[in-house]
């Protein structure tokens, strides 16, 4: 019976240890995404300065 609750009490220590690791690695991910949102952002900041500059171009060129 000793041996049998040692067991139980190993498998429950286990168990809070990988729920925490689930729990960590939900944050990471977390956070992980709202960097890659932040970068989303960024990059259609670029594009539209890019479409600008092109336009301008294009105005230019038509100018000549």
């Amino acid at each position: 019976m000793d041996r049998l609750e040692k067991q139980v009490g190993t498998m429950r220590e286990t168990y809070g240890q990988v729920k925490q690791r689930i729990v960590d690695a939900e944050e990471q991910i977390n956070e992980m995404q709202e960097d890659v949102d932040g970068l989303d952002d960024e990059f259609d900041e670029v594009a539209r300065t890019l479409e600008r500059v092109l336009e301008a171009f294009e105005v230019a060129d038509s100018l000549d």
